[in-house]
């Protein structure tokens, strides 16, 4: 799909196909790995970075010049746990995945997928990029669990387009509402971003309706991570 822009390369093909590619190797035991990222827009090679980085999958670099990648090298490998940990799994649990030709892959029940506004509700100025596709937990220990939330600055085209990507406006103040999962009560809570030094910022936990707390995001320029970590109550 490289090269000229496609407008029936839709981002929710992508982003359907990336994250069941993802989802495929590491439930068979291996770790994705994506290269090839031969974008002319910098701003759409960080872009892409990102969002695989967030669905398990270890970038191979490609294309612009290597300190593009310093800061998002040294945040993968700092904040590893919330990329590559095998005890993230998908928010509303794993798809039934269906090898359906070659490099091709189908959920056979995407009709079970629940809405996200059942876990997160995100308010925000400007639209954010497939969260339902950027949330998962993990299992930390039997008294333990991560929400880990990727925010994502949506480009602003619904395809994609690897000639030409402009950087999205910078958005503040996104209002973050996160379910309270059974039995827990949030011990502490952060944002991470390669986009910010220092890369992690303490979130203040506030109560929002019942079963549910709520965060607010300070800043998001290209790509946040917001993370809760509950403890048994």
């Amino acid at each position: 799909d490289e090269g000229k822009a496609d407008p029936s390369n839709t981002w929710a093909k992508y982003m359907d196909r990336l994250f069941l590619s993802c989802q495929f190797v590491i439930r068979s035991g291996g770790y994705p790995i994506h290269g090839a990222l031969s974008a002319d827009s910098s701003i759409m090679r960080r872009f892409m970075n990102g969002i695989f980085f967030a669905q398990g999958s270890h970038v191979a670099w490609h294309g612009g010049s290597w300190g593009e990648y310093v800061d998002m090298s040294r945040f993968a490998t700092r904040y590893s746990q919330y990329l590559f940990d095998p005890r993230i799994h998908p928010w509303w649990g794993y798809p039934d995945i269906q090898v359906t030709g070659w490099v091709q892959w189908e959920d056979r029940n995407p009709a079970c997928k629940t809405a996200i506004t059942e876990e997160a509700v995100i308010k925000s100025p400007r639209p954010v990029f497939f969260p339902e596709k950027f949330l998962f937990h993990r299992d930390v220990s039997k008294t333990e669990v991560d929400t880990i939330l990727h925010l994502f600055n949506d480009p602003g085209k619904p395809y994609v387009d690897y000639m030409e990507m402009t950087a999205p406006p910078v958005q503040e103040n996104l209002a973050v509402s996160l379910k309270i999962p059974k039995g827990m009560k949030p011990k502490q809570a952060m944002c991470l971003s390669p986009d910010a030094w220092p890369m992690e910022t303490p979130l203040t936990v506030s109560p929002a309706e019942k079963g549910w707390i709520a965060v607010t995001v300070p800043r998001l320029a290209a790509w946040d991570v917001v993370v809760v970590n509950w403890q048994k109550e």
